[in-house]
């Protein structure tokens, strides 16, 4: 079992930068392959580590949703586990959206890059709050 537990200010976490590294080498090798659908590509590669990052920065914090809260009201893996299962089940349905009809690449992209930009903030947020 993976054992999650939240950094200190100032303090490093590899498998954090390992999961960030292998998210953007995984990105980046369909873009070179084909470049008509390497842009929804590239925004599922920012949107999965923007999800990785906000969910890094809420680890042993009070948290306010109270479906991703545990039973001590804080974000533990249930809410990980929950909002990998909704980050993850969005991803699949807009695949199988975009593989039958390529005209909704476009929309995807751009939902995917605005989700992405929005939880980059909250984790940044939650960074720069004291624990």
């Amino acid at each position: 079992m993976i054992e999650f537990r939240p950094v200190a200010a100032g303090g490093r976490c590899s498998l954090f930068k390992t999961c960030c590294f292998a998210l953007a080498v995984l990105t980046a090798a369909p873009l070179a392959a084909e470049e008509r659908r390497g842009l929804w590509r590239a925004s599922v590669g920012v949107l999965l580590g923007a999800a990785i990052a906000d969910a890094h920065s809420s680890f042993g914090r009070p948290e306010r949703n109270p479906l991703l809260r545990s039973p001590d009201g804080r974000f533990h893996a249930r809410g990980f586990a929950i909002k990998s299962g909704v980050t993850g089940g969005a991803v699949a349905i807009q695949w199988l959206l975009v593989r039958r009809h390529r005209r909704a690449e476009p929309a995807a992209a751009v939902a995917n890059f605005t989700v992405g930009s929005i939880l980059t903030g909250v984790a940044v947020r939650n960074h720069r709050l004291s624990r």
